[in-house]
């Protein structure tokens, strides 16, 4: 595709030189351009994107060296996601618009959650600080 060449160098050019390897999460579909940003930002923290949930997401995390695992959540309940946690791996998953699933993958201890309405779980998450 136009513009794929150079995709992940620029990329991984603009966060270095905004000075925020310590605060992205480098995420995509692709293996590949997964594959080539961690040789050039060996400390970057980076997910794998997932149309269909993996049948064996930890593995899937291990062997790409990444950190994330990111599947749809109209596939994977909050209860796969507690599983998941549980291993040590660090899950989000996308795209959560309603506030009671907003709860329940809180609850069940998602790392974040991929939503098309942030304003929605920013008022959630300062609710649930202030009981």
């Amino acid at each position: 595709a136009p513009g794929e060449r150079h995709v992940v160098e620029d990329t991984i050019a603009l966060i270095q030189e905004l000075g925020a390897i310590e605060s992205v999460l480098l995420t995509s579909f692709q293996i590949r351009f997964l594959q080539r940003a961690r040789p050039l930002a060996p400390s970057l923290a980076m997910g794998i994107l997932v149309f269909t949930p993996d049948p064996d997401p930890v593995g899937l995390v291990q062997r790409l060296q990444v950190q994330a695992y990111l599947p749809p959540a109209s596939t994977t309940p909050p209860g796969e996601v507690a599983r998941l946690r549980a291993t040590g791996i660090d899950v989000y998953p996308w795209t959560v618009n309603e506030p009671a699933a907003m709860s329940e993958y809180i609850s069940a201890g998602a790392t974040g959650l991929l939503t098309d309405l942030p304003h929605l779980l920013t008022s959630l998450l300062n609710e649930l600080r202030a009981t």
